[in-house]
């Protein structure tokens, strides 16, 4: 704890150093130390203080409100009015020291976007992206043969890289040509007696996901269930020489015959997001 002499003198080397033009004399500064040394104002002023205590507000006593009054008509200053005594707002170190976290690029939440593979044809989708690790797609396009549709949902558990993906669509009743026959290539001559397929399938694909902001370019690789009708199934059978019979016959379904197998598939694409 100071003595009240050298408050008495810090607060007199406080006033010279603000130039106060003052006719105070030594007992009226003396009298201004004695007031607000007590509420520890003039300790604030010399020394510094911690904000907390800055902040705190300031009354004076019916006494002390006088002898303030007195010092400052003698140092021309006017009145000291009730309240006039602002406590200093404190500053955190911390407001100082820390900013703000820099804030998250927002992705952008649609696209549009393009793939080719089998069994999925030449597909056209719209792509929504309601959070950074899931996609959504739903799209319209073409096996060569017939207009199909598909829907499906990707996850991407690190928002880019490595993905799953569930897949499901329909193709209406097409011929059997073009990436329809290279799809049912695998069943043997039997895919030339086939008049037109229709066919829905499902994947499931693992894969490879490059970009995020702007455009995604993938390649997904996985096994597909396939569902197919087979329509106008026209079989040519050889009948035995030695009949009367002709020697050649068709044999013909009443019912389309119903095909059901698991293949390999495979799909390159890209999404290109919108602003």
């Amino acid at each position: 704890m100071l003595c009240m002499g050298e408050t008495h003198q810090r607060v007199r080397t406080l006033g010279q150093r603000l130039g106060w033009r003052s006719r105070a004399s030594s007992s009226t500064v003396a009298n201004f130390t004695r007031t607000f040394a007590g509420l520890g104002l003039v300790m604030s002023v010399a020394y510094g203080v911690t904000p907390a205590a800055l902040a705190t507000p300031v009354t004076l006593a019916p006494a002390s409100q006088a002898r303030a009054n007195a010092l400052a008509t003698t140092m021309n200053w006017g009145p000291v009015q009730p309240g006039a005594i602002s406590p200093i707002a404190p500053t955190s170190t911390e407001d100082l020291s820390t900013s703000a976290p820099a804030a998250t690029p927002t992705l952008p939440a649609i696209g549009l976007g393009a793939d080719a593979g089998l069994p999925d044809g030449f597909i056209a989708s719209l792509v929504l992206r309601p959070a950074s690790i899931v996609r959504l797609s739903l799209g319209a396009g073409t096996n060569t043969s017939s207009p199909g549709f598909r829907a499906g949902v990707t996850l991407l558990p690190l928002g880019w890289g490595p993905s799953l993906s569930i897949e499901g669509g329909h193709y209406m009743a097409g011929g059997a040509d073009g990436l329809v026959k290279t799809l049912f290539g695998g069943i043997g001559k039997f895919a030339s007696y086939v008049g037109k397929v229709d066919y829905s399938f499902a994947n499931a694909h693992a894969g490879l996901d490059f970009g995020r902001e702007h455009f995604t370019f993938f390649v997904h690789g996985g096994l597909s269930y396939v569902k197919a009708t087979l329509s106008d199934v026209v079989v040519p059978i050889e009948m035995n020489a030695r009949t009367d019979a002709p020697a050649m016959s068709t044999l013909r379904f009443r019912e389309d015959p119903v095909l059901r197998m698991w293949t390999p598939s495979v799909k390159l694409g890209l999404i290109v997001y919108l602003q």
